[in-house]
């Protein structure tokens, strides 16, 4: 989790956020695997991420909760 967190404060902190996260995604291999699972599954980040939590029977909103 803290990782995520990480992350979320350098793109946020970014002077330029979008080259920060492509940036990330050149560097990160399992970032890059998150990226095409998005796009694999119409493109909704969110929709994704629930889904995909409850696939792996993960309540997502304690994994929400968990990164506020």
């Amino acid at each position: 989790m803290q990782q995520v967190k990480n992350m979320m404060h350098q793109i946020q902190a970014a002077a330029n956020p979008q080259l920060a996260l492509n940036q990330m995604l050149m560097s990160n291999p399992q970032l890059s695997q998150a990226f095409s699972l998005i796009r694999s599954m119409g493109g909704n980040p969110q929709t994704t991420f629930y889904n995909y939590a409850k696939q792996l029977g993960i309540n997502p909103e304690e994994v929400l909760n968990s990164l506020k």
